[in-house]
């Protein structure tokens, strides 16, 4: 990714600290609470400092929690705030995961901003295994009120966002909820209906992708 130096800046800075605090934490932690009987290795994509995963710890106290990030002044901050976690710099078009290694895979606003998001859901998919659970949260047009405030466009593509942060202005894809559907579909997982998010607090639930491959 090509931005990544400029995101090892901003966790220079107190901007991560925001990123960190989320409603959807709560959504996320309930979805992994209702699996984690069945649940191994779990993998979290784009962890940044590794705040959430610290978070689940206590839950998932028998279960491998890893966290890739591609920013590497997140993750050796992350490494000495939480020495407990498996942290790590990766790419997620390429991670270095054998195939069908995660149990539960998941990410936080993460693959919007990822170059090649559908190379990243083919990774996912690739090291998830047969059965194995995921949950993504991304901007999706037509049902997230917040995708439009960002960028300022309701048309499909690859924008920059209106919102300047420490002097950087991230980019990220806008699509609507049909166009992430196929991308799940071609890499081999299968989507939950729409609404299957809401029994974990989701209260927009077409802003978030649950499945299994």
């Amino acid at each position: 990714m090509k931005y990544k130096n400029k995101y090892d800046d901003i966790y220079k800075t107190d901007v991560p600290a925001r990123w960190e605090i989320s409603p959807s934490h709560e959504v996320f932690y309930f979805f992994i609470k209702k699996y984690i009987h069945i649940t191994e290795n779990i993998l979290e994509i784009g962890c940044g400092r590794g705040v959430f995963l610290a978070m689940i710890q206590k839950t998932c106290k028998n279960h491998q929690l890893h966290g890739i990030d591609i920013s590497k002044e997140a993750i050796v901050q992350g490494k000495k705030i939480y020495p407990h976690l498996h942290l790590d710099v990766q790419n997620a078009c390429q991670l270095d995961y054998s195939d069908n290694w995660s149990s539960l895979t998941f990410s936080i606003g993460c693959f919007e901003h990822f170059e090649d998001p559908q190379k990243a859901l083919l990774e996912m998919s690739r090291t998830l295994r047969p059965g194995g659970k995921f949950m993504l949260l991304m901007p999706t047009l037509g049902v997230d009120p917040l995708g439009l405030t960002d960028i300022g466009r309701e048309d499909e593509g690859w924008y920059e966002e209106k919102i300047v942060t420490n002097g950087f202005r991230q980019f990220q894809w806008n699509f609507r909820r049909s166009t992430w559907e196929k991308m799940f579909i071609k890499a081999g997982l299968h989507l939950y209906p729409v609404e299957f998010s809401s029994q974990f607090g989701a209260i927009n639930a077409g802003v978030f992708y649950c499945g299994e491959k």
